[in-house]
């Protein structure tokens, strides 16, 4: 993801009031946290509570300044925590906006300003990315609305050309559109021939040859020749704009993540403040109530979340995964179901020579050198792909005369005084070709080219997608790290999706899938109490991305749509990075877990000290320090951890070559 699509798709948020909030609290804790450990203290100044209470409001050896600038920072950033706080408690709802609220409270008491002071500012950090999280939302709308042209060239009668905008479009328009163009409309084609690169949109991995009669849709690439399209839907009722539509309905739906420190302060808040009143009832002692919740104050509880996140983000970073958004990350540890696109995901998308099938007689080499030379002037991408097939049999290819192209349909040029036609049956058919065998005796798998020769047919080639290096291993160290089903969602046919399914591993596959399909499958798996991920790079899959518990894309190949929308990038655009993605949010889940309960048992051992009177404030003080400090230690060991992978995984990497290529399907 470039500098510029970050900061188009982030820019609001850094332009927003909370990021100044933000910003203004962690200089001013800095700024406090340098005073404090370079300047000289103060003299020291007490409020005596009573006779066995004191609290302070600047302690011995304090600089005035570094209080000053801390409790600035508590101001600044933690009004709003307070705020949500009172929000919540009249709405009946106990949140972790208490516990901060409590903690800071406390801390500022007992004069550790600091530490109020980081509380707070981790807290605002943590929602600020929350608030990019859903900024994405309306950054992939926008990359979506992109994909649609502005202008479009509208057929008047006579044949006559005039360019408008988009919008002005009306169904029934008739509208041209020109190689190398995206087409703006969704529609019919009413005249010519073009191969249409549909990947984006439908999935469809090889380009499809469009003719009179098909439908297309916006946003596609018409790679060669010219198609008279007959408008039927345009702009937000197009088919892209149906996704844009199903795209913000998902993110309006999807339930937000409850942090595991909200479940907890449910029950930890309410019960701390009857313990702590409890005890002043009891024993008459104030000192020991207070002691009570100074060594309850959720310093460690709250920090255990994010310390955690953090940290496991900045290990998914050192491996070339993008994290961004902590709520999802961890959820993400939860997860059981991880759904696949086809192409782009588990496919390199892009086509390769799967097999030369002459008819009895006819030399295979002769077949592809023929077919070759033809096709080494033409720009199609499978013509492309046969030629670096035949460079790569290291094929000599004779030169080529007269070469015709008959857009979306073929090639014809004169090679060695023979006549060779290759390209679609439609083509082969119109062109008087004898001996060509019927659909049915044709071979079933994969897209096909065929060869005539001086009027003769001579064979078919088969073409599919590459399988991306390491897919197989992928999916075999998904389910080691206990993900009990890979499942591929694809809107390519089903012998492609079958035969992929067949080379990789897969549990089970749907294949010839829409965007809205996709959705369907992921919250069908969700009502069955799954837990699902789902990774993909096109257009198309945005919206299931949007609706799975965790959405990843490969991010060195998918589309600014698809990255928008997901949770997790993996930059490299490799496969292998999606389990070590899973195997990290489930390492960093534990952490979360492992520092919460810690943080609740290491308060509540404290809270019996306390109201039994063991614990004094500052020996409460001390013991409630010490617990946020074992809480970021652990954290930071998951900063270089290992992911968990299966022991295998991490040879296969050392020994893998970077540029091996894997086998077609």
């Amino acid at each position: 993801m470039s500098f510029s699509n970050l900061w188009q798709t982030y820019g609001p948020v850094v332009r927003s009031s909370h990021f100044r909030t933000v910003a203004a609290t962690g200089v001013l804790i800095l700024a406090a946290w340098l005073v404090s450990f370079t300047g000289e203290g103060g003299t020291g100044q007490h409020f005596h509570l009573g006779q066995t209470v004191t609290i302070s409001l600047v302690p011995e050896g304090e600089s005035y300044l570094a209080v000053g600038l801390a409790l600035a920072a508590v101001g600044i950033g933690g009004l709003g925590i307070v705020w949500g706080a009172l929000q919540g408690l009249r709405q009946r709802q106990v949140n972790v906006d208490e516990l901060v609220s409590i903690a800071v409270i406390a801390s500022v008491l007992l004069g550790e300003y600091l530490s109020a002071g980081l509380v707070v500012f981790m807290m605002i950090f943590g929602q600020l990315l929350e608030e990019a999280t859903s900024q994405r939302a309306t950054a992939a709308l926008e990359h979506l609305a992109a994909l649609q042209p502005d202008r479009a060239h509208r057929v008047l009668q006579g044949d006559e050309i005039e360019e408008v905008d988009t919008d002005e479009l009306q169904p029934g328009d008739m509208v041209l559109a020109k190689p190398g163009e995206r087409l703006p409309v969704d529609g019919v084609v009413i005249a010519g021939t073009a191969a249409v690169d549909e990947t984006l949109v439908t999935g469809e991995s090889l380009p499809v040859h469009k003719e009179p009669g098909q439908r297309v849709y916006a946003g596609t690439l018409n790679q060669d020749g010219a198609l008279t399209i007959r408008t039927e839907a345009v702009g937000e009722e197009a088919y892209v704009g149906q996704i844009g539509r199903l795209l913000d309905a998902l993110e309006e739906e999807r339930a937000p993540i409850v942090r595991v420190a909200d479940r907890y302060a449910k029950y930890f808040t309410p019960a701390i403040l009857l313990v702590s009143s409890a005890t002043w009832l009891i024993s008459g002692n104030l000192s020991a109530a207070l002691a009570v919740l100074i060594i309850a104050c959720p310093c460690a509880l709250v920090l255990a979340t994010p310390t955690a996140i953090v940290a496991g983000v900045a290990n998914a970073a050192r491996q070339g995964i993008l994290i961004k958004g902590g709520a999802r990350f961890e959820a993400a540890g939860a997860v059981d179901t991880v759904a696949v696109d086809k192409t782009g995901t588990l496919t390199l998308g892009t086509p390769v020579v799967q097999g030369i099938i002459p008819m009895d007689g006819i030399a295979a080499d002769t077949l592809l050198t023929l077919a070759a030379a033809v096709e080494r002037y033409s720009e199609h991408p499978l013509g492309k792909a046969l030629v670096a097939h035949a460079t790569e049999q290291s094929l000599a290819l004779p030169a080529a005369e007269d070469f015709r192209a008959f857009p979306g349909r073929g090639v014809a040029a004169q090679v060695a005084q023979q006549h060779v036609l290759v390209g679609t049956r439609d083509l082969i058919e119109s062109q008087d070709v004898t001996g060509v065998p019927s659909q049915e005796q044709a071979p079933q798998e994969g897209s096909l080219m065929l060869v005539a020769v001086d009027g003769r047919f001579w064979g078919w080639i088969q073409f599919a997608d590459t399988v991306r290096p390491g897919a197989s291993q992928a999916v075999e160290h998904l389910h080691a790290l206990g993900i009990e089903r890979v499942v591929m969602l694809t809107g390519d046919r089903q012998q492609e999706a079958k035969r992929l399914a067949d080379t990789v591993g897969i549990d089970d596959w749907h294949a010839q899938l829409l965007p809205q399909d996709k959705v369907d499958w992921i919250r069908g798996a969700r009502d069955e109490g799954n837990r699902v991920a789902m990774a993909g790079d096109g257009v198309n899959d945005a919206p299931a991305l949007a609706a799975a518990d965790l959405g990843i894309v490969m991010g060195g190949t998918g589309t600014a749509v698809a990255a928008e929308t997901a949770d997790i990038a993996l930059m490299r655009g490799d496969i292998g990075q999606l389990p070590t993605a899973i195997a990290i949010s489930q390492m960093t889940l534990r952490g979360i877990k492992q520092n919460l309960l810690f943080a609740l048992v290491w308060n509540l051992v404290g809270i019996v000290l306390a109201a039994t009177g063991v614990l004094g404030p500052i020996a409460a003080a001390l013991a409630h320090n010490l617990g946020s400090v074992a809480v970021v230690v652990n954290a930071a060991r998951y900063v270089a951890a290992p992911s968990k992978l299966p022991p295998h995984v991490h040879q296969e990497r050392v020994t893998q070559q970077p540029d091996a290529v894997s086998d077609p399907v």
